[in-house]
């Protein structure tokens, strides 16, 4: 195999060659390839074992955790791109995709408030480690509770009778800053780095 893990031609005529020989052979191959099967996984667990528990107690640093919620944190970004590239605003909500924009915040809101969650839960695919000092003490709070709040007022949002109530108005217009504040929180983790 090559370093792209592809085959040459030489390796898999070498792998012919050693596959008619071993037929050949008096020696049962099927124990060998059993023997040397076996003993790799238990080595590859020990290794992962070791790994994971190295990681796990790990603090992880300000550009994992932002690497780790750079996906979420584009997601918001778009939102906003959308909202703004349709002049969408509080009394446009008749304007249908200034209407569907505004049905995917709670959705948006919801996976910034998982990713960051599930990035400090050990035993979580997601987890990268224990938040460094310099975001836990303030910055990751603050982005915690903007994303909280912009999920419980997207929520007010589905439950208002968006477009025809006029508390849809008042709900919207906080549903768009709960999603500003919630990008800049995130964005200003960049000054932690």
């Amino acid at each position: 195999m090559n370093k792209w893990g592809k085959f040459t031609r030489s390796t898999a005529s070498g792998i012919a060659i050693l596959a008619l020989a071993a037929c050949g052979s008096q020696t049962p191959v099927a124990s060998t390839v059993t023997e040397s099967t076996e003993a790799r996984p238990a080595t590859a667990t020990a290794t992962a074992t070791a790994t994971a528990t190295a990681t796990a107690t790990a603090t992880a640093s300000v550009a994992d955790y932002m690497a780790a919620t750079m996906s979420a944190r584009n997601g918001v970004d778009k939102w906003l791109s959308d909202w703004d590239e349709n002049t969408c605003s509080s009394l446009s909500l008749e304007h249908m995709p200034c209407y569907l924009i505004m049905m995917r915040a709670g959705s948006i809101a919801g996976i910034v408030e998982s990713t960051i969650s599930g990035i400090q839960k050990e035993g979580v695919p997601a987890y990268v480690g224990a938040p460094p000092a310099e975001l836990a003490s303030s910055a990751l709070p603050k982005t915690i509770a903007a994303a909280d709040k912009a999920v419980s007022v997207t929520d007010e949002w589905s439950a208002a009778d968006c477009p025809d109530d006029y508390e849809c108005v008042n709900v919207t217009l906080r549903t768009e800053m709960a999603m500003e504040q919630m990008l800049d929180s995130i964005d200003a983790w960049e000054l932690y780095r």
